[in-house]
């Protein structure tokens, strides 16, 4: 994910293998993840993703995966910016 010193996203993507439903996830949450403001997360929860992409209930551990993933990240963001602004 990258970042303007503002906290705006400019650009969020991602590496993964497997299965179909953690790719559509990843890609989703990139989509949701640019233009936005990092300051305004986390909003994003894995029932968020399951019902957005209509994960079946077999494949939510990759929508708990996608949240937990995003929720590190976020919070990695948030203190690089603030280490940025002291």
């Amino acid at each position: 994910m990258q970042c303007n010193d503002e906290g705006f996203v400019l650009k969020a993507r991602f590496k993964a293998y497997g299965s179909p439903y953690l790719v559509a996830a990843a890609e989703w949450l990139c989509r949701q993840l640019e233009g936005s403001q990092v300051h305004m997360h986390p909003q994003l929860t894995y029932v968020v993703l399951v019902e957005k992409l209509a994960i079946p209930k077999t494949r939510y551990p990759v929508a708990l995966l996608i949240e937990d993933s995003y929720q590190e990240l976020i919070q990695k963001m948030k203190l690089k910016l603030e280490g940025k602004q002291s």
